[in-house]
This record gives structure tokens, sequence and C-alpha cells, in this order.
């Protein structure tokens, strides 16, 4: 019996320091990211109402939410998913201070099947595709996890909040009111 309790105790140990850890950990990644600007290449393809298109840029004058679907995730389950995101582009058409901006950054393999996808779509916002991976490699500081693949940048360009607004109603309200403190 005294085995038990000696495990279970060790068990309670390990699971409340690695959750503290883990929290103490996304702080830190938090706190770094914060330090750092982003930088867009200077070339995407565009695709917008089906329509592609080469050689474009990023806009930077406004406040950025960034959506960043790099060569982990499946690019074509996130073009299924896009619906998911108009609420956030027509909250940014009725704010003058906000640009949502989507990036794709296939693997080399996904790109043309990805772009041929997105213009079948018809997606009424502009989305970007990296075909070369530069964004990353801009920004390869911006950490493995996609949940550290979503953040509001300033106008000079660094991260002020980090994660989806739409994931629940606490990330919305601080969203929010991050926004409200770069408009004032």
């Amino acid at each position: 019996m005294k085995n038990v309790y000696l495990f279970l105790s060790f068990f309670f140990f390990l699971t409340f320091t690695s959750c503290e850890s883990g929290i103490l950990s996304t702080h830190r990644i938090v706190s770094e990211m914060e330090g750092h600007k982003v930088v867009f290449p200077e070339h995407f393809s565009r695709i917008c109402y089906g329509k592609s298109s080469d050689n474009e840029t990023i806009a930077t004058t406004t406040p950025i939410l960034v959506f960043w679907f790099d060569s982990t995730e499946c690019s074509s389950c996130r073009a299924n998913h896009l619906y998911e995101l108009e609420p956030l582009f027509e909250y940014a058409e009725d704010d003058d201070d906000l640009n949502v901006v989507v990036v794709f950054s296939p693997q080399s393999h996904e790109c043309k099947l990805l772009i041929h996808t997105l213009e079948k779509k018809q997606f009424e916002y502009p989305l970007y595709v990296d075909t070369d991976n530069s964004f990353f490699i801009l920004n390869d500081w911006i950490p493995a996890g996609n949940k550290y693949h979503t953040f509001l940048i300033d106008n000079s360009k660094r991260p002020v909040f980090i994660g989806n607004p739409m994931r629940n109603d606490k990330m919305w309200t601080l969203f929010e009111k991050r926004l409200r403190n770069l408009s004032n």
C-alpha cells in the first residue's frame, strides 16, 4: 500500500510540475516572439476570387492578423476550412485598422495542387501562397507549434497578440483589447 501512495504522489508531482513547466515555457516563447519583427517576403502568389497572380506584396500600414499554415500542416485540409476565417475577414472589413492575412507555406510538391484548390474555392478574400518557404526562412524564430502561427502584428511588425482570437471568448476579448490599444 505504501508503494501505491508513493507512486501516486510521484505521478501527481510529475503532472503538476510538467503543467507548470509547460505554462512557463509558453510564457517564455510568447515573450521571445514579441521581441522579433515579422518579415514578409517581397513576393507571394496571391489568390482571390479564384484568380491567381504572382509577385504580390502585403501592405503593412495597419495592424495585421496573420494566419500562417506551414508545411507541416495539410494545406488542402486548411483550404477546405477557410470558411471558418470569414468572420475575421468581415470584422476587418468593418474595421479600417485591421488587415487579415492568410499565408500558406506548402511543401514544394503540394504547391500546384494547393493553388488549384484555392482557385476552385473562389474565396472572396486574398490568400497568399509562399511557394519557396521564404516566410519561414525570414521568420525562423517562429516556434514550430501551430498555436503560435496566428498572431497580430503592430505597425512596426512586432507580434502583440499570439493565438487564434476565434478560439474562445477570452481570446476574442483580449484580441479586441490589443487591437483597440494599437488604434489609440
